[in-house]
């Protein structure tokens, strides 16, 4: 059986890193943990620029922590999003089921 946060955790975790680039280089951790996501170079610029508070050598749990609390920061502005989807988008089947199975999801 499939978790709900569990898929919420790995929409914001890919969905929000486009949104903020990043200058510096990822600390050989953080390039470990983006190995195995789906957009590697993506998960590398989110997790920089959205986790500087991280110690040198954060562990996994560290990591895996701070990648949740970083998600959850991001709710309201997904919640937002998809309300605009579902108010510009109402012809398009596909896309208004997306955002009404999102809405379903976050809090």
């Amino acid at each position: 059986m499939h978790h709900p946060l569990l898929h919420l955790f790995f929409f914001f975790f890919f969905f929000f890193f486009f949104i903020l680039p990043t200058t510096s280089s990822p600390s050989p951790e953080l390039i470990q943990a983006c190995k195995s996501s789906r957009f590697p170079d993506s998960c590398y610029q989110r997790l920089s620029s959205t986790l500087p508070s991280l110690p040198p050598s954060p562990s996994a749990s560290t990591i895996i922590l701070s990648v949740f609390n970083s998600s959850l920061h991001d709710i309201p502005t997904a919640i937002s999003i998809t309300h605009s989807i579902l108010a510009n988008s109402p012809t398009a089947s596909n896309l208004t089921s997306a955002a009404r199975n999102c809405l379903e999801v976050l809090p």
